[in-house]
């Protein structure tokens, strides 16, 4: 059987709670990781840079938003 495929929109609390290794992001790994098709929006990016530049230095930051770049379609 064929179906549909799905795609996910991965917002930020998904992307934050994954990068931060909590419990919430081992359940939306599936998602981040998977096969599936994954959109974003610039906006969760935003939100996303921000978290991540309050714990981590710029490097850090763009490296892990590139990562969401290369998941998903923005």
């Amino acid at each position: 059987m064929g179906g549909r495929k799905l795609t996910v929109l991965i917002d930020s609390w998904a992307w934050i709670e994954y990068f931060r290794g909590s419990k919430s992001g081992e359940k939306v790994r599936k998602y981040i990781e998977g096969r599936e098709k994954a959109i974003i929006s610039a906006i969760n990016i935003a939100e996303v840079y921000r978290w991540i530049l309050s714990f981590y230095d710029e490097k850090i930051a763009e490296k892990k938003i590139e990562v969401m770049k290369e998941r998903c379609f923005v």
